[in-house]
């Protein structure tokens, strides 16, 4: 069943406990993704692949909100600090994942002719999902 993506729910966290929503976001991609080894071997009729690493990252885009003191000041905050933080990506708005992250980009772009944009892409950290 489609779900709505304006039922999403993207919170971040600086200790990972108490999560605080970000304000304004109108996007937000998770992309888990990592390596394969190709392990063909003579004689192989088809190539193999042994699944290596995992890995994660997460891209957020919407209008810049310099009142949202808790949600987009903890990534510009961790980003200038160069600390890590964590996100919680609900795609139902009720459950979904959380993971520690590094802010890896952080955008605020301005035009005289249209709204402040925010945009910022996060890396895992430490890899490990867990479910919430």
């Amino acid at each position: 069943m489609a779900l709505e993506g304006r039922l999403s729910v993207v919170a971040v966290s600086d200790a990972g406990t108490t999560f605080a929503t970000i304000d304004d976001l109108n996007s937000c991609q998770m992309t888990l993704g990592g390596t394969t080894h190709d392990v063909t071997k003579f004689g192989d009729s088809f190539v193999r692949r042994l699944s290596g690493l995992s890995d994660s990252s997460y891209s957020l885009s919407g209008f810049f909100d310099q009142a949202d003191t808790s949600g987009q000041t903890i990534i510009t905050t961790a980003k200038i600090a160069r600390t890590l933080i964590w996100i919680m990506l609900k795609p139902n708005g009720t459950a979904g994942w959380k993971q520690q992250v590094a802010v890896d980009t952080l955008n605020i772009n301005s035009t005289a002719t249209g709204v402040q944009e925010f945009t910022c892409s996060l890396q895992a950290a430490e890899g490990t999902i867990t479910t919430v």
